[in-house]
């Protein structure tokens, strides 16, 4: 069974409040036993739902795992290897921006993504209009295959 924690840092205004203190942004660990061994490790986010739900997928193997957006990506690009090859440097272009977009936003999976997330990244794009339906629709293209089962 695992507890999660927050490991607060130097700075943290809520250091004296103890491991059990969790409304601040601090770094979530988990601590416990797995598998009959001692766990005691960064859950590598700050977000607390996020980290519950990490814990979940440490504790219960059967559990969906989460695809990294990275894995997701690849496989996208490995799935349209039958396009046109302008098609495909096109799809691979957005992707990559989107990518560059996810990593800075702190979204490593593509669970995080929402469509808040999706609102945010298209209004930081300064392009037209037209290459901006034309993003959409291959991003729409993108998330239908990461739905689609393998």
């Amino acid at each position: 069974m695992l507890t999660p924690w927050r490991n607060h840092l130097q700075k943290c205004p809520h250091r004296d409040k103890g491991r059990a203190y969790v409304k601040c942004s601090c770094p979530v660990w988990a601590d416990g036993t797995l598998d009959g061994r001692r766990y005691r490790k960064s859950l590598d986010t700050r977000d607390w739902a996020r980290a519950i739900r990490r814990m979940a997928e440490l504790e219960d193997p059967k559990a969906p795992r989460l695809k990294p957006l990275s894995d997701a990506i690849t496989a996208f690009e490995q799935h349209i290897l039958s396009l046109e090859s302008s098609t495909q440097r096109r799809y691979k272009n957005v992707l990559r921006q989107f990518q560059e977009y996810c990593k800075g936003a702190g979204l490593h999976d593509v669970a995080d993504v929402t469509v808040e997330g999706l609102d945010a990244y298209r209004a930081a794009r300064n392009i037209s209009r037209i290459t901006s339906q034309k993003e959409l629709e291959t991003l729409r293209q993108f998330f239908a295959f990461c739905r689609e089962p393998a």
